[in-house]
């Protein structure tokens, strides 16, 4: 039985195969690139959000809590004011608390230090793959050697970031351009690996869509469309309007508050 054939059939189906990983990776990494940058477009605006309006918030929340203490301490007898007072008070502490816990995160982030490193044994398995398939030490050839530092540099950068999804697309990716050999001794078990790849990145790639879809739901990000709308097409600061309308609460309630406080006296 003549085996040349079917091994001729089997090589064009591998490289057929390849041909439609190497384009899933492509559409990988789009929407890899769309989710980083739909992510950090809303880390941008929630900051801008948090240091504007949640933070005018909070003056009138405090202000709000302190008037409903007065109120609760001169009808202590009324249940209704005693649990209004409550209620006013943790509202505020509660926003307050979760204003300081964004504000820790955001600190800490900008520092990589000010936490324990601990990458999962996922990430730090793909690692190890991934530097022994590249690493240039060993290469001669001085444009691939160069090359080969490039992504080691990409591949250092996703592991200090603990980004496991970023160090599968750059492991799909080497996969495609048959920089990495998933098995050299069976045709069979190459074209079974490349299939079994192609499962892993539609997998991926329905990941990375769930998550964009998730984050477009989000009312911040519901709330950054608005604002984009506004300034684009009426040229208006919708945080800015936003805040405006707290103030004119602010003022209220410290009128109130020393209103009442005039009245005590």
């Amino acid at each position: 039985m003549n085996l040349i054939p079917v091994v001729n059939v089997l090589l064009e189906e591998i490289i057929k195969t390849r041909e439609e990983l190497s384009k899933l990776v492509d559409l990988l990494c789009k929407r890899e690139q769309e989710l980083e940058d739909l992510t950090l477009e809303m880390s941008i605006f929630e900051l801008k959000y948090q240091q504007t309006v949640v933070s005018q918030y909070l003056i009138l929340d405090e202000l709000n809590a302190k008037l409903a203490q007065v109120l609760a301490k001169q009808e202590p007898d009324n249940l209704e004011l005693q649990f209004q007072a409550r209620l006013a008070v943790d509202k505020f502490l509660e926003i307050k608390a979760s204003q300081e816990q964004y504000l820790h995160c955001q600190t800490g982030s900008s520092n990589k230090h000010s936490f324990p490193y601990n990458p999962s044994p996922e990430i730090r398995k793909i690692y190890r793959a991934l530097i022994k398939a590249i690493h240039p030490d060993a290469i001669l050839n001085k444009e691939e050697k160069i090359l080969r530092t490039l992504m080691m540099i990409e591949v250092n950068k996703a592991y200090e970031e603990q980004n496991l999804l970023r160090l599968q697309t750059i492991w799909f990716e080497l996969i495609s351009q048959g920089r990495i050999s998933i098995n050299e001794e069976s045709p069979e078990k190459q074209l079974s690996d490349l299939r079994a790849t192609i499962a892993q990145v539609k997998d991926r790639i329905k990941e990375v869509l769930l998550e964009i879809y998730n984050k477009k739901n989000h009312p911040l990000y519901q709330l950054m469309e608005k604002a984009i709308a506004a300034q684009q097409e009426e040229d208006r600061d919708l945080l800015a309007e936003m805040c405006a309308e707290i103030d004119v609460q602010i003022q209220e309630a410290q009128s109130r508050l020393q209103e009442i406080l005039g009245e005590e006296m």
